[in-house]
């Protein structure tokens, strides 16, 4: 059984959340402007169940973005088909966890024209101690509507060969936030040595594979 609902969030400079009750100065919420049904959902085992979003009152949209995020939470059973009761010591202390799953996915109404520009800065190699290689930089956002994608790491050898060494997909920078700190582990396919060469950085358009920042480090 699940429970559909609407959260708002905040995003920080890490890609994390924190659930907020008042928007941020130049933040909107999406709520006000959608409906969902169903509300509650009970699935079978492969089952499956489409809900509705339907977009309400847009005559009354100034231009800009509203986001809200969809929300789909496990309600707890504490009574699960085919279990026995057990006799408890009802003089024993004891401690039961129980995992309450919850999903949620960004809904964004936008309108009017976007004038939103991504950039990457603070670009840099790193090697920790158990030899793993990370690069880092920040994705930078401005304009008035959120930026996604994804992100694609390419190592160019001084022989000019090239290789993917790391990918990560659905990276944003959600409104109002202008800063996300990326840090990716690459991957060396073997053979392959960080010793010299270049490192090309591309964030990308999810369907269209537009580049909508890209970057190069010489190592």
């Amino acid at each position: 059984v699940y429970n559909v609902s609407f959260l708002q969030y905040r995003m920080n400079e890490n890609g994390g959340f924190k659930a907020i009750t008042t928007p941020d100065v130049g933040q909107y919420f999406a709520t006000p402007y959608l409906r969902v049904f169903p509300r509650k959902v009970t699935l079978a085992p492969n089952e499956s169940q489409i809900v509705k979003v339907q977009l309400t009152r847009s005559t009354k949209l100034e231009e800009g973005e509203y986001r809200s995020h969809l929300y789909f939470r496990a309600k707890k059973n504490n009574n699960p088909l085919g279990e026995k009761m057990k006799v408890e010591d009802s003089t024993a202390i004891s401690v039961k966890l129980q995992a309450i799953y919850g999903i949620s996915i960004a809904t964004i109404i936008k309108k009017g024209t976007s004038n939103t520009r991504t950039t990457i800065s603070n670009l840099f190699y790193e090697k920790d101690k158990a030899l793993n290689h990370f690069i880092n930089f920040n994705l930078i956002r401005t304009g008035n509507m959120s930026t996604y994608g994804d992100i694609y790491i390419n190592y160019i050898s001084d022989n000019n060969t090239t290789v993917e060494v790391a990918k990560i997909k659905g990276v944003a920078v959600y409104t109002p936030s202008e800063i996300r700190k990326v840090k990716i582990q690459l991957t060396a396919p073997k053979g392959i040595i960080f010793s010299s060469g270049t490192f090309k950085v591309e964030y990308t358009a999810n369907e269209s594979k537009v580049i909508l920042a890209d970057a190069e480090l010489d190592f």
